[in-house]
């Protein structure tokens, strides 16, 4: 049996297919610029896999500020899957799943979903503990005790409230949503409101990703080498590299690095205090900076696993 598995994000669309072995692909697609394309770029990306069994979906690309609302961006999502795969499977956040017909009638159950996948998978799995998934964008971080996903939240607004989602991510995060201030030469130094920096130049210049993982746009259309990154790290604090040395602005991205690390430990430590789970699961192409926050809240028990959103549909149902 062949199983395609789609999740369908904001900048990025992910597929994980099952034919004897599993195999799994990522392809950039910015839906606030080219959401009219989808249907096209899918059908480009998919082809070759099917026919395909059975394909399930789960989606995040109808937050994408070319929407309206989310239930216009679920249904064009949904639109366009079903103009390329008969009869598709979407993800609710229940963790069951819903023919298309029932997806298109309740787009707000299916909505921002696929982080109930990751959560199942591991619940069926390992019982107990907390997954922490740092992605591009975002980190989940969801409780799971005794076999059952036991997050407050369903929605990513009651998320958001239950320190369950943090917008924040390794890739996409523009480096002054992290701090107000950033110490230079030990002066605190108050940084731009631009989207000068993302967070994918912090860690390239750390060493935590290679320029082939930094798979989103810059933020100025330049490089991804390590030098374009130290230029626009240098702009968050209105700075250049005539000003600035390289072992200087390497001390800003550790820095930033640093505070981004305490923004998620900060909520990984209020579902460990609510919960009472001591271990962890950590995930995601962020799995170092997801570690290394898990630590900082006290979880000694941190576990790697490699798992995403499709990967773990394939399995689930």
């Amino acid at each position: 049996m062949k199983i395609l598995a789609l999740d369908v994000g904001g900048a990025n669309l992910k597929l994980a297919i099952a034919d004897g072995g599993v195999r799994e692909y990522t392809h950039y697609f910015p839906f606030w610029k080219r959401k009219d394309d989808f249907e096209d770029f899918l059908r480009s990306k998919i082809s070759k896999f099917l026919p395909a069994d059975r394909v399930r979906v789960t989606m995040t690309a109808e937050l994408a500020d070319c929407y309206r609302a989310k239930d216009e961006g679920v249904r064009h999502v949904l639109e366009g899957v079903k103009n390329v795969v008969p009869n598709p499977e979407v993800l609710m956040v229940g963790g069951e799943l819903l023919s298309l017909k029932e997806a298109f009638s309740n787009p707000y159950r299916v909505a921002s979903a696929n982080w109930m996948a990751t959560s199942l998978w591991i619940a069926r799995r390992f019982k107990t503990g907390i997954l922490i998934d740092t992605g591009s964008t975002t980190t989940d971080i969801i409780p799971v005790k005794d076999g059952q996903v036991i997050s407050k939240g369903k929605f990513d607004l009651e998320r958001l409230q239950n320190s369950e989602l943090v917008y924040s991510g390794v890739l996409r995060t523009n480096v002054a949503t992290i701090l107000n201030e950033i110490e230079v030469n030990g002066i605190p130094t108050p940084v731009s409101s631009e989207l000068f920096a993302i967070t994918a130049d912090v860690y390239r210049i750390l060493g935590e990703i290679s320029q082939a993982e930094y798979c989103c746009e810059t933020p100025d259309g330049k490089g991804k080498g390590i030098e374009d990154c130290m230029r626009r790290i240098a702009r968050v604090v209105c700075s250049d590299m005539n000003e600035l040395n390289e072992k200087q602005i390497e001390e800003i991205a550790g820095f930033i690095k640093e505070r981004q690390i305490e923004k998620i430990s900060d909520s990984i430590s209020i579902i460990f205090k609510k919960t009472g789970i001591d271990n962890a699961f950590v995930s995601g192409l962020g799995d170092f900076l997801a570690e290394e926050a898990a630590k900082k809240a006290g979880i000694q028990d941190i576990r790697k696993i490699k798992i995403s959103p499709a990967r773990a549909l394939l399995d689930l149902f």
